[in-house]
């Protein structure tokens, strides 16, 4: 059974008002389901930058802040995790 990650954070909200929504996102795979590469902006942070392994940033790791970034990117990024293993749901009270 899949657990609804908005529903969760909302639960957790109610005790800790300041947590955020993050995906933890297979940039590769991101590539691979829509046919585009996610690009640096805010809300966005490919996890390579400043990295050896920068050159690789298209196909690594990015890190997306769920509260700044558009309703149908979170939307498609849930799907993305129900057809493949290539997306991480964090909650943390960090920005």
């Amino acid at each position: 059974m899949a657990i609804d990650v908005k529903q969760r954070l909302v639960e957790l909200r109610q005790t800790f008002a300041a947590l955020r929504l993050y995906a933890l996102v297979d940039g590769l795979q991101y590539q691979a389901h829509r046919g585009e590469c996610f690009t640096a902006r805010s809300g966005f942070r490919p996890l390579f930058a400043g990295s050896p392994d920068e050159p690789l940033s298209h196909a690594g790791p990015w890190l997306i802040d769920a509260q700044t970034v558009d309703e149908g990117i979170v939307n498609d990024l849930a799907q993305l995790e129900r057809d493949a293993p290539a997306v991480t749901w964090l909650i943390a009270p960090q920005e």
